[in-house]
């Protein structure tokens, strides 16, 4: 009787022992891995793709910085396709001629007369000033000094005309490389312009009659 009695007891005994820490374990595993999962969903890998402000704001200079390079270089190019060069010895390309000059623009409520042709015969001091109203009006499109010689010298006749038309043909033919230096300077500055013109046309004794006149009023007072 003793034998059954024993492997009674054994039996029962050793298989708790052995299938006890089995589902505690095959619980902890479950347990275990949702953690883990929330764990990767909440690391920093998830929230690489979202940009901070301060990417943001390095984005939005950078994208500045890039459209104030383009207007500068426009505004370069804009300013060199002025330039006037012109003739067989055009050395810039994309450059176009000055603007034709075509007398007086329209403009509503008011069209002013342009000066007379000068020829030489009257005050040349007249002339200049009335050039430079002629001038004044059309200040915004007549930009360049170049420009404002080109539109007198179409207001000259006679001899001044004799005087002007080989300085505007060696400055439309030679211009810039084998122009004369009296047609770069000429054309360099239009107060150039006008000190050649009192110089050729103007009054030698102009001063010395002013002094005259001036002495006759002190007399006369």
């Amino acid at each position: 009787m003793a034998p059954p009695t024993t492997r009674s007891q054994g039996g029962p005994s050793s298989s708790l022992q052995q299938s006890s820490p089995a589902p505690k374990e095959t619980i902890e595993v479950q347990e275990n891995e949702p953690e883990e999962e929330g764990e990767e969903s909440d690391s920093p890998k998830g929230k690489e793709k979202e940009l901070t402000i301060d990417d943001k704001l390095h984005t939005l200079i950078t994208e500045l910085q890039a459209v104030k390079r383009e207007n500068a270089r426009l505004a370069r190019q804009q300013r060199s396709s002025t330039l006037p060069l012109f003739g067989a010895n055009q050395s810039r390309e994309n450059t176009v001629p000055p603007p034709a000059y075509h007398g007086m623009p329209e403009v509503k409520g008011y069209k002013p007369t342009p000066p007379k042709p000068y020829d030489g015969t009257t005050d040349v001091e007249g002339f200049l000033v009335q050039a430079r109203l002629h001038l004044k009006f059309y200040e915004n499109s007549l930009t360049e000094d170049y420009q404002k010689v080109m539109a007198i010298f179409q207001l000259l006749a006679g001899k001044v005309l004799s005087w002007s038309e080989p300085i505007m043909n060696d400055y439309l033919v030679n211009y810039p490389d084998q122009s004369s230096d009296l047609t770069n300077y000429v054309f360099g500055n239009y107060e150039h312009f006008e000190e050649r013109m009192r110089a050729l046309f103007g009054d030698s004794d102009r001063e010395q009659h002013a002094v005259e006149q001036l002495h006759l009023l002190q007399q006369t007072n």
